[in-house]
């Protein structure tokens, strides 16, 4: 994803699942978030991870698990893992 205010390049790795979900509350349902201003939805992107395409099925004892790797790379090609 390009963010061009702050001249960099967000990564997102994803393992053991199958989607990535992105979304925004929009004007109306942001305003009854408390720590959201009127307009913060403006500048509001949330990246989820999820099991949307292929569902999760229980695997007995083992634990299902999900993982994000999140990386922030600028426009002149520096890379920072965050």
């Amino acid at each position: 994803m390009y963010d061009k205010n702050w001249q960099r390049i967000l990564e997102i790795h994803h393992y053991h699942h199958s989607d990535i979900v992105c979304w925004n509350p929009g004007a109306e349902p942001s305003s009854t978030i408390k720590d959201m201003t009127s307009d913060g939805y403006k500048k509001m992107l949330c990246i989820e991870t999820a099991h949307i395409s292929q569902p999760m099925q229980p695997a007995g004892e083992k634990p299902a698990r999900m993982s994000l790797t999140l990386g922030v790379r600028s426009i002149k090609m520096q890379y920072v893992m965050l």
